[in-house]
């Protein structure tokens, strides 16, 4: 009897021992699947905060651009409208009493046109809005001058060739031919777009 009851309590602590180690499975199965859970969660978070913050990166840049493109019409409107009144001053030369008079306005009207102050501002609000662009392009083509580079400046906001020319005071003409160099530096295929080339920077 004796023996009997010594083979079941070995039994019971052997069948007591494979439960407690089966929970001990099945604890850590569960601990683990629980951590994957919270892992997937987190991952899936950090992808949508990551998505908030590229999405909001995006509409704050959408809003600079548009700040900058407007600020570019008005340069391009104010040295219209001044060589506009230029034409008018012109065309009424005979009314001026005198030619001293006459042409001390045409001199400041044409200093007003020149200005690169209005453009120096424009540079230096789109450098803060793209600060990386002009450094990329730089170190892939060292051999970009002041002027390429607000060329390049002004094709990657998508102007055309008739409002980027009074911006950098040449005619439309000397746009397309500047233009026409900058894809030789760029060493740009006569099939790549070269607008689309600067959005790459």
């Amino acid at each position: 009897l004796l023996c009997l009851l010594l083979i079941l309590f070995i039994v019971y602590q052997y069948h007591l021992f494979s439960i407690r180690k089966q929970q001990a499975r099945l604890r850590k199965k569960h601990i683990n699947e629980q951590r994957k859970i919270i892992r997937n969660k987190k991952a899936e978070l950090d992808k949508k905060l990551m998505e908030i913050k590229t999405s909001h990166i995006e509409n704050e840049l959408s809003l600079k651009n548009k700040e900058l493109a407007n600020s570019a019409m008005s340069i391009i409107k104010n040295k219209e409208l001044l060589k506009k009144i230029k034409q008018e001053i012109q065309l009424r030369k005979d009314q001026f009493a005198d030619s001293y008079n006459y042409n001390k306005l045409i001199k400041l009207i044409d200093k007003s046109i020149d200005s690169e102050e209005e453009n120096n501002v424009f540079e230096t609000n789109f450098n803060a809005v793209h600060e990386t662009f002009h450094k990329k392009l730089i170190q892939s083509h060292p051999d970009l001058t002041p002027k390429d580079l607000r060329l390049c400046a002004f094709m990657r906001m998508n102007l055309s060739n008739k409002e980027i020319a009074p911006l950098m005071n040449i005619t439309y003409r000397g746009v397309e031919i500047h233009r026409y160099r900058l894809r030789k530096k760029l060493k740009l295929n006569r099939n790549e777009d070269l607008t689309k080339y600067l959005l790459q920077y």
